[in-house]
């Protein structure tokens, strides 16, 4: 089977260039990465370097479930990625993460899961 396969930095370009053609196409200016998993997130902080240089607002916020300054602060984006761990976020989470956003009108763009 001969499966095409991205480098790490190639799938970075693609998120990127993603997540700029779908704020463009939605008249988006700012973005808020959020995540209910803990810990790092390897090349999430590279993707919101990259779009701040090209996006008028790009943020990495904690978890909106445990943080009344993230939750506050997601309504100043015009959207929202969610960021989640494999094996790590829980489903429950998950959704009341979208439940959130979908209370407060604010339009989740995606999401990056990393293994």
């Amino acid at each position: 089977k001969n499966e095409l396969r991205f480098t790490d930095k190639e799938q970075m370009n693609v998120a990127v260039t993603d997540c700029v053609m779908s704020m463009a196409q939605k008249g988006y200016k700012s973005i808020c990465f959020i995540s209910s998993a803990s810990g790092e997130f390897d090349h999430v902080n590279e993707i919101v370097d990259k779009l701040s240089q090209v996006v008028d607002t790009c943020v990495l916020e904690k978890s909106i479930l445990s943080s009344a300054k993230s939750l506050q602060s997601v309504q100043k984006y015009d959207c929202v990625i969610l960021v989640e761990k494999l094996d790590q976020s829980y489903y429950e989470d998950i959704i009341r993460e979208l439940e959130y956003c979908e209370r407060f009108n604010v339009p989740v763009l995606g999401s990056i899961v990393q293994r």
